[in-house]
């Protein structure tokens, strides 16, 4: 083991702040070590903050000290490996400028909070010397809370997932699970994940996919399964 301890800034920033992630590294030592992990969650879409709170840092896992290689199932490490897995943290609970100072300056002391984050977070600016420039934060403060909404967001989930709902949103969802509800269950798993690459090639594509159109569609996939057709390696030639 190389490294164990918490994860700076994962924590999602608020006026009470998110539970930090942990980061563990170890290196390997015999042929053929593998390395399986079932807990492995918010790789993509981070932990949300919850009124007016940021969301947290999302996991990674690096092996060798490259880039992140996602989540893992079960993964064989040689003699000298290393793998570095970092969890993600806790959404933030509150406005994040409604922090005491006193306590975000606590976690920069204790290295949960580094900073750069404190001050693009928190609003709280440290001089040169490491210590809060009370008149900066003040000021700094000020100028973000007059450009606050009145109302919070209930819940902020982050850009990634902002992403995605902007291109799946809830009524094409909604319209997706009703259109294979009546397939046997099997099938039904299978037609979610085809479909779902199908209409994703097509979004990429520059085209529109209207909910209504989806039963068609899966009568069209179904079809050819029951056919005993192969399905095409680009679905969007269905």
């Amino acid at each position: 083991m190389t490294h164990y301890g918490l994860r700076p800034d994962s924590g999602g920033a608020g006026r009470y702040r998110g539970g930090m992630g942990v980061e563990i590294e170890f290196e390997t030592s015999a042929p053929y070590t593998v390395v399986t992990s079932r807990a492995m969650e918010r790789y993509i879409f981070q932990p949300p903050g919850r009124l007016g709170g940021l969301p947290a840092a999302t996991g990674y896992t690096r092996h060798n000290g490259e880039h992140n290689i996602g989540k893992i199932d079960v993964l064989e490490l040689r003699p000298g490996d290393r793998l570095r897995i970092g969890t993600q943290g806790g959404g933030g609970l509150g406005d994040p400028l409604l922090r005491p100072v006193e306590a975000v300056a606590e976690d920069v002391a204790n290295g949960l909070v580094s900073a750069s984050r404190a001050e693009a977070d928190y609003g709280v600016v440290f001089g040169a010397e490491g210590c809060v420039d009370a008149s900066a934060t003040e000021m700094l403060r000020s100028q973000r809370l007059a450009t606050r909404s009145a109302e919070p967001p209930t819940v902020t989930f982050g850009a990634a997932r902002d992403a995605y709902r902007q291109q799946w949103p809830l009524a094409l969802e909604d319209a997706l699970a009703d259109a294979i509800s009546g397939q046997p269950p099997v099938l039904r798993q299978f037609l979610h994940h085809e479909l779902k690459r199908l209409l994703t090639e097509r979004m990429q594509a520059g085209q529109s996919v209207a909910p209504e159109s989806l039963p068609a569609l899966v009568g069209e996939v179904a079809d050819r399964l029951s056919a005993g057709y192969p399905m095409p390696k680009h679905a969007a030639s269905l």
